[in-house]
């Protein structure tokens, strides 16, 4: 199948209604990609979709709107994500794939489920297999199973650029939450360095204890 005849099988039998609009279906680079699903009827596809997948609402209570995509899974519960079906021209986008995902022309096509904003890839489903478009079912559950980590993940661009990326962000939401949380982090802080100097204590008494004379 390709992307537009995946996205058409999803929608119809899911739905029972006819296939989506084109415009949810495109060809473009994916860095155009956000803009790819609106339209007139964006917001009721987007309604459908979730229904489709059993996600939570953004409003449910347990997951909120903030946050980037590997927060997906909040309390055990999906939060509401939007589902972009994209074809790409081999001849018109293999140097970029190949920048990016690292793939020569000679493995294409390939399905790819990408998180841009993670960026990260999964090219392959939970017994290492390459994802195939064959139906809505199999569909429905790879994307669940990427949403929730549990397909072997990927970095775009490397795995030392992405690693590097991804500890950035480790990094910086940690400030934020030190930032929020000031009487909080300064408690764990001083457990930390208390801590530290328990275990000193006990190394340097241990060295220095004197010995006893047979």
């Amino acid at each position: 199948l390709t992307a537009r005849e995946a996205a058409d099988e999803f929608y119809k039998v899911q739905t029972g209604q006819s296939a989506l609009n084109p415009a949810a279906i495109v060809d473009t680079p994916p860095a155009t990609m956000a803009n790819a699903n609106r339209g007139q009827n964006g917001s009721n596809r987007g309604a459908t979709f979730r229904k489709i997948m059993g996600l939570s609402s953004s409003s449910d209570g347990d997951a909120t709107n903030s946050g980037s995509d590997s927060e997906a899974v909040v309390n055990g519960m999906i939060r509401a994500q939007k589902i972009q079906f994209v074809w790409l021209d081999i001849a018109k986008w293999d140097k970029y794939l190949h920048r990016v995902f690292g793939m020569p022309r000679s493995q294409l096509p390939r399905v790819l489920m990408t998180r841009p904003k993670d960026e990260v890839y999964f090219d392959s489903d939970a017994n290492r297999s390459p994802l195939r478009l064959t139906s809505s079912t199999q569909l429905v559950a790879t994307v669940k199973a990427s949403l929730r980590n549990e397909l072997p993940m990927s970095y775009t661009n490397g795995f030392l650029v992405g690693s590097i990326r991804s500890s950035y962000r480790r990094i910086t939401g940690s400030l934020g939450y030190a930032m929020a949380h000031p009487f909080k982090s300064f408690m764990f802080m001083v457990m930390v360095a208390g801590a530290f100097y328990y275990f000193y204590r006990l190394r340097t008494e241990g060295r220095f204890k004197p010995q006893k004379a047979d």
